[in-house]
This record gives structure tokens, C-alpha cells and sequence, in this order.
């Protein structure tokens, strides 16, 4: 196996996890911490976690289906036909999402979870 198409499978289990952790929230109401919020967070004594899971769902959504198609393309890219210019694309496309989702994931648990 290539070494970026490890990357690849990687990020898209990792997209596969974070639509789970998104159905989580939504379904049960749990947060998974390490991985949504920082192990730093203690969610027993936040403040406010039914409107944290309220304002993140949809973003967790957004970004876990982003991180799975990022994944799809550069797995079809690494093995069956190389995309070019459409890979880098989606690339800086998903780089750009990645640095929303930190900033939107970082606001919320300041002002949703912290004590």
C-alpha cells in the first residue's frame, strides 16, 4: 500500500467516525472527548452541552461528509485513475474546511462548555 493512499483510508475512516459521532449527538446526546472537545473539557461541569450539540451538529455534519469525499477522491486518485488538477483542488478546498471547522469547534466549546 502507498503511503498517500494510507493517508487517504485514513481520512476517510476518520470521516466514517466523525458522521458516527455526529449521529451520537443528534441521536443520544453524547459528546466523544478527545475527539469533538478536548480531553481538557470537563463535560460534567460544562455549561451548556445540549446547545453545543445544537449549534455543532450541522457543522459536524458538514465536515464529516467533506472529510469522507476528501478521502474518496484521493483513494480513487492514489488507485484506480490519477485526478490532477481535481485532487488539487479538493485539496485546498478541504485544507480550507479544516481551518473553518477548527475555528467554529474552538468558538463553540468557549462558549458552550467552558465553565
Amino acid at each position: 500500500m502507498e503511503f498517500g493512499g494510507l493517508i487517504d483510508v485514513i481520512i476517510l475512516a476518520c470521516g466514517s467516525y466523525m458522521l458516527y459521532s455526529a449521529y451520537l449527538m443528534k441521536t443520544k446526546g453524547e459528546l466523544k472527548a478527545g475527539w469533538l472537545v478536548s480531553k481538557n473539557i470537563n463535560l460534567e461541569k460544562s455549561k451548556d452541552i445540549p446547545g453545543y450539540i445544537h449549534y455543532m451538529y450541522p457543522k459536524v455534519l458538514v465536515f464529516s461528509i467533506c472529510t469522507i469525499f476528501y478521502g474518496m477522491i484521493g483513494v480513487y486518485s492514489t488507485y484506480i485513475n490519477t485526478l490532477g488538477l481535481i485532487q488539487t483542488i479538493t485539496f485546498f478546498t478541504f485544507f480550507i474546511i479544516v481551518i473553518w471547522f477548527a475555528y467554529v469547534s474552538t468558538k463553540a466549546s468557549k462558549n458552550y462548555l467552558s465553565v
